[in-house]
């Protein structure tokens, strides 16, 4: 592999990191507005169903 092919992959290989970089970023910044909400709900459903009795079908299930 020549000099000029050797560029051309380093500077292939930096706008990939860089791309990963942001979309790293991006899921971040997703996660930190999604997830808290998504949490709630998940802690809402669990006392949910703590509050309500298990219905038996006469199987002790």
């Amino acid at each position: 592999m020549g000099k000029f092919d050797k560029d051309i992959q380093a500077d292939y290989d930096e706008q990939r990191f860089w791309s990963l970089a942001l979309l790293a970023q991006d899921l971040r910044d997703t996660l930190e507005h999604v997830a808290p909400r998504a949490l709630v709900a998940a802690l809402k459903r669990k006392r949910k169903a703590k509050a309500s009795p298990k219905r038996t079908d006469g199987d002790g299930k």
